[in-house]
């Protein structure tokens, strides 16, 4: 659940550093040259960064990434924190409970959901306000960021940011069903008013479920138009303009109402076997629609929920970690 995070540790960096941390770069802050050290993950493919500013030092970048590699749609379980506490306090050469001491400046915290029956493009496609926010689009509308003044909301097809980065995963990941939704700290204001007066990284440790049960009451606050994302979730698939013919002879049925659709239809002057092909076709193209489940803000909570509340009733939410 927690993904990008910064730690403020209000004590110098403990030297010599272990070969943990490999020296990246000097710079200058406040005509006190600094020293950035990365610390790579066991795939290659992604490091957390240790800005060292002489009296203390700052922990950045993604730990679900660091943990679980960029190529993962993993969240991180609370399982998995604990692991990079211990191995984070090993490599820094600091206590864990030092490590919990670390100051809070900006948290991610947020979780992929597995959408059942809905695709992310109808989700998206239907949002239009969070709060008192309205939706900044990119990506070709398939991103939407809610800014406030010391957060963001961000909402986008998980599986998609992925792909656009590394084509190669385009195989494997095309479900169109994973939905991200992360709320982000910009500093330590917005932490701690956004995250129930969180000040440290033991403070969320403790706080952990609050964190889950906060996600479930800001995604509450989405607020999507209420439309057919039945069409959506065809159109997405195919972007054919079959699909909308059909769509369109589905909508015209449901207007005029079924029964007396038919009736007309049986009383056309065609011959018996044109006139049972037609009604074949129709009939087909009625409980082709009338059977796809309608996936709108209440289902979307329906997934949300179920989803959020395996995380709140892990028993290992009930160990203290730091």
């Amino acid at each position: 659940m927690i993904d990008n995070i910064t730690l403020w540790v209000d004590s110098p960096l403990p030297k010599p550093v272990s070969n943990h941390l490999i020296q990246r770069k000097k710079f200058m802050h406040h005509d006190e040259v600094g020293i950035e050290y990365y610390v790579p993950n066991k795939y290659g493919n992604h490091h957390l960064v240790v800005r060292d500013f002489g009296d203390h030092f700052v922990i950045t970048n993604s730990w679900r990434k660091w943990f679980l590699g960029s190529d993962s749609l993993e969240d991180l379980s609370y399982q998995n924190i604990a692991e990079i506490c211990e191995v984070l306090a090993q490599y820094l050469k600091l206590k864990s409970y030092h490590l919990g001491a670390a100051k809070l400046r900006t948290v991610e915290f947020g979780k992929t959901f597995t959408l059942n029956g809905g695709t992310c493009f109808s989700v998206i496609s239907n949002i239009h306000s969070y709060s008192t926010l309205t939706a900044n689009r990119f990506g070709g509308g398939q991103t939407i960021a809610f800014v406030g003044q010391d957060f963001n909301l961000m909402i986008y097809d998980k599986e998609r940011e992925m792909t656009k980065k590394r084509p190669k995963l385009k195989n494997v990941l095309s479900s169109n069903n994973k939905l991200r939704i992360e709320l982000k700290s910009k500093d330590a204001k917005g932490t701690k008013n956004k995250f129930h007066n969180i000040n440290s990284l033991q403070d969320l440790l403790l706080n952990y479920k609050k964190m889950i049960l906060g996600l479930r009451k800001e995604i509450k606050k989405i607020q999507m138009i209420s439309i057919d994302t039945k069409f959506d979730a065809i159109s997405f698939k195919t972007k054919r303009i079959k699909d909308l013919r059909v769509y369109l002879e589905y909508k015209g049925i449901q207007n005029i109402g079924p029964e007396l659709f038919f009736k007309y239809l049986k009383e056309l002057d065609y011959n018996a076997q044109e006139r049972s092909r037609y009604l074949g076709m129709f009939r087909k193209r009625l409980n082709m629609f009338e059977h796809m489940p309608q996936y709108g803000k209440k289902e979307l909570l329906r997934d949300v929920t179920k989803q959020l509340m395996r995380e709140f009733t892990n028993p290992m939410l009930e160990r203290e970690l730091l």
